[in-house]
């Protein structure tokens, strides 16, 4: 369990996610994909 941290805090270390900061990662690529949709 050195390497995940997905649902944990993100002192896991490895990739050192937390799930807000997966949640918030997720909203920035979901805004960029509809930016780049509404251009094309």
């Amino acid at each position: 369990m050195s390497r995940g941290g997905y649902g944990g805090g993100g002192s896991g270390g490895g990739y050192g996610f937390g799930l807000g900061r997966l949640l918030i990662f997720l909203l920035v690529i979901a805004t960029i994909f509809g930016l780049v949709g509404a251009v094309y």
